[in-house]
């Protein structure tokens, strides 16, 4: 489908063409992850839509399309880093995120199908007999794949909740600077 940005308003992530009952419109998200909608015959104007994640049918402007022009005036980078998934919604399929199935573990997945009823993934395990796992997509979480520097941060604010805990005390200030300093729980042998 070939889609004319020069009609995008300012800021458009994704579009919808017109269907029974439904006018054609643009999408963006903002980085809390609120979902704003331009109808293409309007004035341009964004309105709230109420949601976190683009509709079922959403088609995202990419690199690959022949014009840019998807990403904000004033964000460094192309417009690739620009639509990559941040977390908000569900992720487009082709993503390598983090997912868990309700009550289980996180682990590195790669997103082959997802719609409002089932999500089909890889696990990226390294294995290359997989099978694709399937699942209704209301029993799974997604995150984005975390950094190393991000995976340190969540451990540090782990080991600083569970101190507060063990001592039954609530000044984090102190326990940030212990650990900070490299305190460390004794493992009791």
């Amino acid at each position: 489908m070939n889609i004319d940005r020069r009609t995008a308003p300012e800021g458009a992530q994704a579009y919808i063409p017109q269907s029974a009952g439904y006018e054609a419109a643009w999408f963006k998200q903002d980085q809390a992850g609120d979902v704003y909608i331009s109808l293409e015959d309007g004035d341009g104007k964004w309105i709230y839509h109420g949601r976190k994640d683009f509709p079922i049918g959403h088609i995202l402007l990419r690199d690959s399309e022949a014009c840019c022009g998807c990403k904000p005036p004033n964000h460094p980078g192309s417009c690739a880093e620009w639509n990559q998934w941040k977390g908000f919604g569900r992720p487009p399929t082709g993503t390598v995120c983090e997912l868990r199935k309700t009550g289980g573990g996180w682990g590195k997945a790669t997103i082959k199908y997802l719609s409002e009823t089932i999500c089909v993934w890889l696990w990226d395990n390294g294995n290359p007999d997989q099978v694709e796992h399937a699942e209704q997509p209301w029993n799974i979480e997604f995150r984005p794949v975390r950094t190393p520097e991000q995976i340190k941060a969540e451990e540090r604010d782990k080991a600083i909740n569970q101190m507060e805990f063990d001592t039954d005390c609530l000044d984090r200030g102190a326990f940030t600077k212990l650990y900070d300093a490299g305190w460390r729980k004794q493992v009791q042998p």
